[in-house]
């Protein structure tokens, strides 16, 4: 397990964040904290020291333990266990019926409510026993009073004492918590007492024997082979695509104005196809109400039916509505996109439905299988308060706070979608996404830069400017928007312009890795390679591993004609990114010009392989294949 922080400043600790981090992740993909680890016991040797005893008390269980409570609860003068588990069994009791020749004695302290409260809470009970063949040697044992013992559970507040053989009890003195000590004598062992505050102790009748346990019928829960997730933030759904058996494929936008209903299934899955059935069967009750399309993620599956073998399956249940074949790349994006609503890490179970609006909004996600009934309902309801999304009926707190937070987490809800189709390329949908949080929060600057970074990667510098803008006018600080801002100078060809941003970007932030590296690249276009080097220098000092930076440390070297160092930063650029084909170019020029034209080919091919539509790489190569076919 994970170590815990013991300050604010752990997040600095190395390592910690990591194992923070790393401990989420395992709670999001559902991992419990004790697995499948036994149950532990240790039995206290009065050394200072413990001996683990799980295995010969039976309490070794590979139980999802929770809490324990201690109680002589068949009132034979030892201690039982009631144990309860997170899973099943629930519940067990663990009766000592160990053999032994000791006794045990207990007490009920009784406070007198005026200085001590009438269950003793708090107060200590000392026992004094001497030896039966030595009276001068004696033994004094200690036990509190306290509530709340345990994690969820609650031991019983009797006092209880083990009496070895060969021992008697001397006296009891209790120190109560609001008076004087207080000494009780005459306690025999086997026997069970009142201890009233400033009376005289109270021996209570011989224990009765409670009636034995008898187990009860426990039959199994009705279990609901589906849910229904209504959605409180109702975000608008990304496009899907799925092929047809013709071999085209289908990009739906839902954008036609009319409430959709995508359902996921597999052939091989017994309600998935009855669930296609009364969708067929039904297609009366919903015509012109909702369009519905069935997508076959058989693809994910050993043996997967082709295309046309899925078109006779359907064709076989008459099947009206619109379908499709998801290939394993849509499959995982559906994935992806189902994982950004539910905390913990899941499977899509089959079947499985998403419930869009007619403005192209998710609304509902289904589990299991849904009836086209339901489906109306919340396309009736679609409108409706949060109430609809609730797991039960009742009222909606309408308190700040409770509005506050569900605003935060739509707000993290929409942020996690946006930039997951960002991580994806989806680049379109996610600047639709980030447009709506910027509306939804018109001070937060973050939407504003993410879509300056889209912008610019469509190379609609303009948009990307008015962004990046935005940015900087709700946070004039932000070293990254600087560092967007200044990218975008660069595309306009305003080096000096870009500069400046990149320099405000390194005051917020004389960290940041990139805005060195951005700033060395546009000095070095103005001629300034000295500097620029510094800056690629100082790139890397912040990040060892940042191959862009590393690469063009070596053209500066390359060009003040320092071939080795400019060679060793290329081959450490592409140890670093084996994907960096910029460097593979550079080192296929280095070796070329050295005269290793071998080596030189071989760096012009893998640069090529890398980025095929490189026109600059294809001449390279092609030089230096003719100098290679010409005699030496």
């Amino acid at each position: 397990m994970s170590r815990t922080a013991d300050n604010e400043q752990s997040d600095t600790e190395p390592g910690w964040a990591q194992a923070r981090n790393e401990l989420f992740q395992m709670i999001m993909d559902g991992r419990s904290f004790s697995g499948r680890e036994r149950n532990c016991c240790f039995l206290n040797t009065g050394q200072n020291r413990f001996a683990t005893v799980s295995a010969v008390t039976g309490l070794n269980f590979a139980d999802d333990g929770r809490c324990i409570g201690v109680t002589d609860w068949d009132q034979d003068g030892d201690l039982d266990f009631w144990t309860s588990n997170r899973t099943g069994p629930r519940l067990r009791l663990m009766r000592n019926d160990t053999p032994t020749e000791n006794s045990s004695v207990a007490f009920r302290l009784i406070g007198n409510g005026t200085t001590t409260n009438r269950d003793a809470i708090g107060a200590r009970v000392e026992l004094v026993l001497t030896d039966t063949n030595d009276p001068t040697a004696s033994i004094k044992r200690v036990h509190t009073v306290r509530a709340g013992e345990g994690f969820l559970s609650q031991s019983s507040k009797w006092v209880h004492f083990g009496v070895p053989d060969g021992e008697k009890i001397d006296h009891v003195t209790v120190h109560w918590p609001g008076g004087p000590s207080q000494v009780f004598k005459e306690i025999s062992a086997g026997d069970r007492y009142e201890l009233p505050q400033d009376q005289a102790a109270v021996r209570l009748s011989p224990r009765s024997t409670p009636d034995g346990i008898v187990a009860g019928d426990s039959p199994p829960a009705e279990t609901d082979e589906g849910a229904r997730i209504a959605l409180i933030s109702k975000v608008p759904m990304p496009d899907i695509q799925y092929d047809r058996p013709d071999g085209t494929t289908e990009v739906e936008r839902f954008d036609q104005g009319i409430p959709t209903l995508v359902n996921l299934w597999a052939t091989w899955c017994a309600p998935c196809v009855q669930e296609l059935g009364t969708f067929a069967s039904e297609a009366s009750q919903v015509e012109g109400r909702i369009k519905i399309i069935a997508v076959s993620v058989d693809a994910a599956s050993e043996d997967a039916p082709t295309p046309t073998e899925i078109e006779q399956f359907l064709t076989r249940l008459s099947f009206p509505h619109a379908w499709g074949v998801a290939d394993v790349e849509q499959i995982s994006r559906l994935q992806e996109l189902h994982q950004q609503f539910f905390f913990q890490t899941q499977s899509i179970p089959l079947p499985s439905s998403f419930l869009i609006d007619a403005n192209g909004r998710l609304s509902v996600v289904y589990h299991g299988p849904v009836s086209l009934k339901t489906v109306l309902q919340d396309i009736e309801s679609l409108s409706d308060s949060p109430e609809r999304a609730a797991c039960f009926p009742g009222r909606y707190l309408e308190h700040d706070r409770a509005k506050n937070a569900t605003w935060q987490a739509d707000v993290a809800l929409r942020y996690r979608l946006a930039a997951w189709l960002e991580e994806t390329g989806r680049t379109d949908d996610a600047i639709a996404h980030f447009a709506e949080l910027s509306q939804l929060d018109p001070s937060w600057p973050l939407p504003h830069r993410h879509m300056a970074k889209l912008y610019l990667t469509q190379m609609k510098i303009d948009e990307a400017g008015q962004s990046a803008s935005k940015a900087l006018e709700l946070d004039p600080n932000n070293a990254r928007a600087h560092n967007t801002m200044g990218n975008i100078w660069s595309r306009r060809g305003d080096e000096r312009a870009a500069a400046r941003h990149y320099q405000k970007a390194i005051q917020a932030d004389d960290q940041f890795a990139e805005a060195y590296n951005n700033l060395g690249t546009s000095l070095a276009s103005m001629g300034r390679l000295d500097v620029a080097a510094q800056l690629f220098q100082r790139a890397i000092n912040v990040d060892p591993e940042f191959s862009e930076a590393i690469t063009n440390l070596g053209n500066i070297y390359f060009h003040q004609n320092k071939a080795n160092l400019a060679v060793q930063h290329f081959q450490r650029a592409v140890q670093i990114d084996p994907t960096n084909a910029d460097a593979f170019n550079n080192l296929g020029t280095m070796f070329a010009r050295g005269g290793q034209l071998e080596k030189a080919v071989e760096y012009f091919r893998e640069a090529i392989r890398l980025d095929p539509n490189n026109r600059e790489f294809k001449r390279n190569y092609q030089q230096a294949e003719q100098l290679l076919k010409q005699p030496r």
